[in-house]
Protein backbone atom coordinates (compact mmCIF):
# COMPACT_ATOMS: atom_id res chain seq x y z
CA UNK A 1 0.00 0.00 0.00
CA UNK A 2 1.34 3.37 -0.85
CA UNK A 3 2.39 5.45 2.25
CA UNK A 4 3.12 8.62 3.55
CA UNK A 5 6.41 9.82 4.35
CA UNK A 6 7.59 8.32 7.92
CA UNK A 7 8.46 11.57 9.44
CA UNK A 8 10.38 10.65 12.70
CA UNK A 9 13.67 11.93 10.34
CA UNK A 10 12.56 15.64 9.68
CA UNK A 11 13.22 17.68 12.77
CA UNK A 12 10.92 20.38 10.93
CA UNK A 13 8.09 17.71 10.53
CA UNK A 14 8.58 17.04 14.16
CA UNK A 15 4.86 17.83 15.28
CA UNK A 16 2.72 15.55 12.45
CA UNK A 17 2.06 11.79 13.73
CA UNK A 18 4.30 8.97 12.96
CA UNK A 19 3.15 6.37 11.07
CA UNK A 20 4.98 2.85 10.45
CA UNK A 21 3.19 2.33 7.29
CA UNK A 22 0.06 4.99 7.43
CA UNK A 23 -1.76 1.65 8.64
CA UNK A 24 -1.20 -0.29 5.71
CA UNK A 25 -0.61 -3.57 8.10
CA UNK A 26 -2.29 -6.83 7.39
CA UNK A 27 -5.81 -6.62 6.25
CA UNK A 28 -9.45 -8.47 6.29
CA UNK A 29 -11.93 -8.85 3.13
CA UNK A 30 -14.09 -5.93 4.33
CA UNK A 31 -14.30 -3.05 7.10
CA UNK A 32 -16.30 -3.84 9.93
CA UNK A 33 -19.70 -2.13 9.17
CA UNK A 34 -19.95 -0.66 12.76
CA UNK A 35 -17.83 0.84 15.74
CA UNK A 36 -15.67 -2.31 17.75
CA UNK A 37 -16.30 -1.42 20.80
CA UNK A 38 -12.78 -2.70 21.80
CA UNK A 39 -10.87 -0.82 19.82
CA UNK A 40 -12.82 2.02 20.54
CA UNK A 41 -12.22 2.13 24.51
CA UNK A 42 -8.34 1.15 23.80
CA UNK A 43 -8.25 4.43 21.34
CA UNK A 44 -9.72 6.09 24.23
CA UNK A 45 -7.45 4.70 26.83
CA UNK A 46 -4.26 5.35 24.63
CA UNK A 47 -5.09 8.86 23.96
CA UNK A 48 -5.93 9.59 27.83
CA UNK A 49 -2.23 8.42 28.52
CA UNK A 50 -1.01 10.95 25.20
CA UNK A 51 -2.70 13.90 26.75
CA UNK A 52 -1.53 13.02 30.25
CA UNK A 53 2.45 12.27 29.19
CA UNK A 54 2.17 8.87 30.51
CA UNK A 55 4.70 8.33 27.35
CA UNK A 56 6.13 4.29 29.26
CA UNK A 57 2.98 2.99 28.54
CA UNK A 58 2.38 3.64 25.07
CA UNK A 59 6.04 3.19 23.99
CA UNK A 60 5.79 -0.39 24.93
CA UNK A 61 2.71 -0.93 22.90
CA UNK A 62 4.64 0.65 19.76
CA UNK A 63 5.36 -1.45 16.74
CA UNK A 64 9.30 -2.08 16.35
CA UNK A 65 9.29 0.20 13.32
CA UNK A 66 7.32 3.33 14.64
CA UNK A 67 9.98 2.45 17.65
CA UNK A 68 12.81 2.92 14.90
CA UNK A 69 11.16 6.23 13.61
CA UNK A 70 10.48 7.78 16.66
CA UNK A 71 13.65 7.17 18.18
CA UNK A 72 13.81 6.55 21.71
CA UNK A 73 11.16 6.88 24.53
CA UNK A 74 12.60 10.14 25.43
CA UNK A 75 12.32 11.55 21.90
CA UNK A 76 8.79 10.13 21.78
CA UNK A 77 7.84 11.94 25.03
CA UNK A 78 9.59 15.43 23.17
CA UNK A 79 7.50 14.68 20.40
CA UNK A 80 4.26 14.56 21.87
CA UNK A 81 5.08 17.29 24.02
CA UNK A 82 5.21 19.29 20.75
CA UNK A 83 1.83 18.04 20.08
CA UNK A 84 0.28 18.83 22.96
CA UNK A 85 1.87 22.33 22.86
CA UNK A 86 0.99 23.28 19.70
CA UNK A 87 -2.79 22.45 19.49
CA UNK A 88 -3.54 22.62 23.22
CA UNK A 89 -6.14 20.70 25.45
CA UNK A 90 -9.10 19.47 23.77
CA UNK A 91 -12.11 20.81 24.29
CA UNK A 92 -14.82 18.67 22.51
CA UNK A 93 -14.65 15.33 20.72
CA UNK A 94 -16.69 15.61 17.31
CA UNK A 95 -16.83 12.58 16.52
CA UNK A 96 -14.90 8.71 16.62
CA UNK A 97 -14.56 6.11 13.63
CA UNK A 98 -13.03 2.93 14.16
CA UNK A 99 -12.71 -0.41 11.35
CA UNK A 100 -11.26 -3.41 11.37
CA UNK A 101 -9.47 -5.51 8.41
CA UNK A 102 -8.45 -8.91 9.63
CA UNK A 103 -6.95 -8.14 12.49
CA UNK A 104 -5.56 -4.26 11.39
CA UNK A 105 -7.81 -1.74 13.50
CA UNK A 106 -7.88 1.81 13.55
CA UNK A 107 -9.04 4.21 15.95
CA UNK A 108 -9.82 8.06 14.53
CA UNK A 109 -10.73 10.69 17.25
CA UNK A 110 -12.27 13.97 15.74
CA UNK A 111 -11.91 17.02 18.28
CA UNK A 112 -11.34 21.01 18.72
CA UNK A 113 -8.61 22.44 20.74
CA UNK A 114 -8.09 25.53 22.08
CA UNK A 115 -4.67 26.78 20.42
CA UNK A 116 -6.41 25.52 16.74
CA UNK A 117 -9.01 27.29 15.07
CA UNK A 118 -9.94 23.96 12.64
CA UNK A 119 -10.36 20.31 13.86
CA UNK A 120 -7.93 18.03 14.64
CA UNK A 121 -7.41 14.69 14.38
CA UNK A 122 -5.53 11.75 16.67
CA UNK A 123 -5.76 8.83 15.01
CA UNK A 124 -4.07 5.05 16.44
CA UNK A 125 -3.40 2.04 14.21
CA UNK A 126 -2.87 -1.20 14.99
CA UNK A 127 -1.32 -3.99 13.36
CA UNK A 128 -2.34 -7.99 14.24
CA UNK A 129 -0.44 -8.39 16.98
CA UNK A 130 -2.23 -5.60 18.29
CA UNK A 131 0.85 -3.19 17.87
CA UNK A 132 0.64 0.61 17.52
CA UNK A 133 1.54 1.81 13.80
CA UNK A 134 0.62 5.53 13.86
CA UNK A 135 0.53 7.58 16.82
CA UNK A 136 0.44 11.65 16.89
CA UNK A 137 -2.16 14.77 16.34
CA UNK A 138 -2.91 16.45 13.05
CA UNK A 139 -5.40 19.11 11.12
CA UNK A 140 -7.92 16.40 9.98
CA UNK A 141 -7.66 15.35 6.56
CA UNK A 142 -9.27 16.97 3.48
CA UNK A 143 -10.47 15.55 0.14
CA UNK A 144 -8.31 17.06 -2.61
CA UNK A 145 -9.84 19.23 -5.51
CA UNK A 146 -11.89 16.68 -8.00
CA UNK A 147 -12.20 18.38 -10.93
CA UNK A 148 -12.43 15.25 -13.24
CA UNK A 149 -14.54 13.36 -10.22
CA UNK A 150 -18.25 13.45 -11.83
CA UNK A 151 -16.54 12.61 -14.90
CA UNK A 152 -15.57 8.97 -16.52
CA UNK A 153 -12.32 8.14 -18.65
CA UNK A 154 -13.08 7.77 -22.39
CA UNK A 155 -11.04 4.09 -22.63
CA UNK A 156 -12.91 1.69 -20.69
CA UNK A 157 -11.28 0.30 -18.19
CA UNK A 158 -10.46 -3.55 -16.81
CA UNK A 159 -9.24 -4.67 -13.57
CA UNK A 160 -5.27 -4.59 -13.77
CA UNK A 161 -5.56 -8.20 -12.41
CA UNK A 162 -6.99 -11.43 -13.05
CA UNK A 163 -8.84 -13.31 -9.87
CA UNK A 164 -10.20 -11.95 -6.66
CA UNK A 165 -8.26 -8.93 -4.67
CA UNK A 166 -9.27 -6.74 -1.70
CA UNK A 167 -8.98 -2.85 -1.99
CA UNK A 168 -6.86 -1.65 0.73
CA UNK A 169 -7.11 1.92 0.25
CA UNK A 170 -9.89 3.03 -2.15
CA UNK A 171 -12.98 5.61 -1.97
CA UNK A 172 -13.50 9.26 -2.36
CA UNK A 173 -13.09 9.95 1.88
CA UNK A 174 -9.94 10.56 3.06
CA UNK A 175 -11.19 7.99 5.99
CA UNK A 176 -11.61 5.24 3.60
CA UNK A 177 -8.57 6.25 1.10
CA UNK A 178 -5.57 8.37 2.13
CA UNK A 179 -4.77 9.31 -1.56
CA UNK A 180 -7.99 11.20 -1.53
CA UNK A 181 -6.34 14.10 -0.09
CA UNK A 182 -3.48 14.53 -3.01
CA UNK A 183 -5.01 15.90 -6.70
CA UNK A 184 -3.07 14.01 -8.09
CA UNK A 185 -3.80 10.71 -6.34
CA UNK A 186 -7.74 11.82 -5.64
CA UNK A 187 -9.05 8.41 -6.81
CA UNK A 188 -6.36 5.88 -6.40
CA UNK A 189 -7.02 2.36 -4.94
CA UNK A 190 -4.66 0.13 -3.15
CA UNK A 191 -5.31 -4.27 -3.75
CA UNK A 192 -3.41 -6.77 -2.20
CA UNK A 193 -4.96 -10.43 -2.35
CA UNK A 194 -6.71 -12.02 1.16
CA UNK A 195 -7.58 -15.91 1.32
CA UNK A 196 -8.74 -17.24 4.40
CA UNK A 197 -8.90 -14.31 5.83
CA UNK A 198 -5.25 -13.47 5.50
CA UNK A 199 -2.81 -11.73 3.78
CA UNK A 200 -0.11 -14.08 3.53
CA UNK A 201 0.89 -18.20 4.49
CA UNK A 202 2.76 -19.00 7.48
CA UNK A 203 4.41 -16.06 9.78
CA UNK A 204 4.62 -13.78 6.82
CA UNK A 205 8.42 -13.32 7.11
CA UNK A 206 9.03 -12.89 3.25
CA UNK A 207 7.42 -11.82 0.55
CA UNK A 208 6.72 -14.92 -1.15
CA UNK A 209 4.59 -16.10 1.93
CA UNK A 210 2.35 -13.00 0.35
CA UNK A 211 -0.67 -13.94 -2.05
CA UNK A 212 -0.61 -10.77 -3.72
CA UNK A 213 3.44 -10.92 -3.92
CA UNK A 214 4.20 -11.87 -7.64
CA UNK A 215 0.53 -11.86 -8.80
CA UNK A 216 0.25 -10.85 -12.98
CA UNK A 217 0.22 -7.09 -13.20
CA UNK A 218 -2.13 -6.38 -16.46
CA UNK A 219 -2.79 -3.37 -18.24
CA UNK A 220 -6.36 -1.81 -17.41
CA UNK A 221 -6.72 -0.55 -20.78
CA UNK A 222 -5.29 -0.15 -24.50
CA UNK A 223 -2.05 2.48 -24.38
CA UNK A 224 1.30 3.67 -24.71
CA UNK A 225 4.30 2.77 -22.10
CA UNK A 226 5.68 6.41 -21.53
CA UNK A 227 8.18 5.82 -18.24
CA UNK A 228 8.53 2.91 -16.83
CA UNK A 229 11.38 1.90 -13.50
CA UNK A 230 12.23 -1.80 -12.83
CA UNK A 231 15.48 -1.33 -10.51
CA UNK A 232 14.74 -0.87 -7.27
CA UNK A 233 14.39 -3.66 -4.19
CA UNK A 234 11.50 -5.41 -2.79
CA UNK A 235 11.54 -4.59 0.61
CA UNK A 236 10.87 -6.85 3.67
CA UNK A 237 7.86 -7.19 4.98
CA UNK A 238 6.93 -4.74 7.67
CA UNK A 239 10.24 -2.97 7.15
CA UNK A 240 9.30 0.65 5.84
CA UNK A 241 12.45 2.66 4.61
CA UNK A 242 11.76 6.38 4.98
CA UNK A 243 14.14 7.08 2.36
CA UNK A 244 12.43 4.81 -0.41
CA UNK A 245 10.54 6.14 -3.55
CA UNK A 246 7.06 6.27 -3.10
CA UNK A 247 5.92 4.23 -5.68
CA UNK A 248 8.93 1.80 -6.12
CA UNK A 249 9.23 0.50 -9.87
CA UNK A 250 6.03 1.52 -12.00
CA UNK A 251 5.00 1.57 -15.43
CA UNK A 252 2.97 4.51 -16.87
CA UNK A 253 0.31 4.56 -19.89
CA UNK A 254 -0.44 6.70 -21.74
CA UNK A 255 -4.02 5.88 -22.45
CA UNK A 256 -4.99 8.86 -24.80
CA UNK A 257 -7.55 12.01 -24.28
CA UNK A 258 -5.29 13.13 -21.13
CA UNK A 259 -5.42 9.83 -19.58
CA UNK A 260 -2.56 8.64 -17.22
CA UNK A 261 -2.67 5.40 -15.91
CA UNK A 262 -0.24 4.76 -13.16
CA UNK A 263 0.69 1.19 -11.60
CA UNK A 264 3.43 1.09 -9.01
CA UNK A 265 4.83 -1.18 -6.19
CA UNK A 266 6.10 -3.50 -8.75
CA UNK A 267 8.47 -6.52 -8.31
CA UNK A 268 12.24 -5.88 -8.94
CA UNK A 269 12.79 -7.09 -12.61
CA UNK A 270 9.60 -8.11 -13.37
CA UNK A 271 8.57 -5.56 -16.04
CA UNK A 272 7.34 -6.74 -19.19
CA UNK A 273 7.28 -3.71 -20.84
CA UNK A 274 9.48 -0.67 -22.78
CA UNK A 275 8.81 2.90 -23.28
CA UNK A 276 7.25 3.56 -26.71
CA UNK A 277 5.38 0.32 -26.65
CA UNK A 278 1.93 -0.32 -27.76
CA UNK A 279 -0.59 -2.36 -25.56
CA UNK A 280 -3.79 -3.66 -25.37
CA UNK A 281 -6.45 -3.99 -22.34
CA UNK A 282 -5.11 -6.86 -20.06
CA UNK A 283 -1.37 -7.39 -21.43
CA UNK A 284 1.07 -8.35 -18.90
CA UNK A 285 3.13 -5.45 -17.61
CA UNK A 286 5.09 -6.72 -14.99
CA UNK A 287 4.53 -8.68 -11.61
CA UNK A 288 2.90 -7.16 -7.79
CA UNK A 289 5.80 -6.54 -5.89
CA UNK A 290 6.90 -4.83 -2.54
CA UNK A 291 8.75 -2.08 -3.84
CA UNK A 292 8.93 1.98 -2.51
CA UNK A 293 6.96 2.38 0.90
CA UNK A 294 4.76 0.04 1.96
CA UNK A 295 4.36 -2.25 4.66
CA UNK A 296 3.84 -5.48 2.51
CA UNK A 297 3.08 -6.57 -1.31
CA UNK A 298 0.43 -4.64 -2.62
CA UNK A 299 -0.44 -2.93 -5.94
CA UNK A 300 -1.36 0.54 -6.48
CA UNK A 301 -3.32 2.50 -9.47
CA UNK A 302 -4.57 5.68 -10.36
CA UNK A 303 -5.63 7.80 -12.89
CA UNK A 304 -4.47 11.35 -13.45
CA UNK A 305 -4.94 13.96 -16.32
CA UNK A 306 -1.07 14.77 -16.68
CA UNK A 307 1.91 12.47 -17.46
CA UNK A 308 4.40 13.60 -14.77
CA UNK A 309 3.71 11.82 -10.86
CA UNK A 310 2.62 14.42 -8.57
CA UNK A 311 1.18 17.27 -11.25
CA UNK A 312 -2.57 17.91 -12.63
CA UNK A 313 -5.72 16.23 -11.52
CA UNK A 314 -6.79 12.48 -10.52
CA UNK A 315 -9.69 10.35 -13.00
CA UNK A 316 -11.82 8.39 -11.12
CA UNK A 317 -11.09 4.94 -11.26
CA UNK A 318 -14.73 3.03 -12.65
CA UNK A 319 -14.22 -0.46 -13.98
CA UNK A 320 -16.22 -2.43 -16.30
CA UNK A 321 -17.35 -5.89 -16.18
CA UNK A 322 -16.58 -7.08 -12.31
CA UNK A 323 -17.81 -9.04 -9.55
CA UNK A 324 -17.83 -6.83 -6.22
CA UNK A 325 -18.79 -8.71 -2.84
CA UNK A 326 -19.44 -11.47 -5.18
CA UNK A 327 -22.42 -9.43 -7.10
CA UNK A 328 -22.01 -8.90 -10.66
CA UNK A 329 -21.82 -5.30 -11.81
CA UNK A 330 -21.62 -3.38 -14.94
CA UNK A 331 -19.10 -0.68 -13.25
CA UNK A 332 -17.86 -0.46 -9.99
CA UNK A 333 -15.18 2.17 -8.49
CA UNK A 334 -13.44 0.58 -5.63
CA UNK A 335 -13.80 0.93 -1.87
CA UNK A 336 -12.43 0.15 1.10
CA UNK A 337 -12.66 -3.37 1.79
CA UNK A 338 -14.55 -4.49 -0.66
CA UNK A 339 -13.71 -7.66 -2.64
CA UNK A 340 -13.40 -7.34 -6.43
CA UNK A 341 -12.78 -9.41 -9.38
CA UNK A 342 -13.05 -9.36 -12.96
CA UNK A 343 -16.53 -10.86 -14.30
CA UNK A 344 -16.17 -14.25 -16.23
CA UNK A 345 -17.26 -13.56 -19.79
CA UNK A 346 -19.78 -16.07 -19.31
CA UNK A 347 -21.15 -14.29 -16.63
CA UNK A 348 -24.98 -12.84 -17.27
Amino acid sequence: MTTRRPLALAAALALTPLAAAAGSNPKAPSAAPAKDTATLEEGRKLTKSLYAGDISGIWSRLSPTLQALAGSEPELARRAAGWLGTYGREKKVLAEKTDSLAGSRRYLRVATFDKEAGTVEVPWNFDRKGRVTTIGLRPAGKEAAAPNGARETPAPLRLPFDGEWTVWWGGRTVWENFHASSADRRFAADFFVVRGGAAHAGDGARNEDFFAFGQSVLAPAAGTVVAIEDGRPDALPGVVDPQADADGNFVVLDLGNKVWAFLAHLKKGSLAVKPGQKVKAGDLLAKCGHSGRGAEPSLHVHLQDAPDAGKGFGWPLVFRNVVVNGAPAARAEPARGQRIAPRPASTP
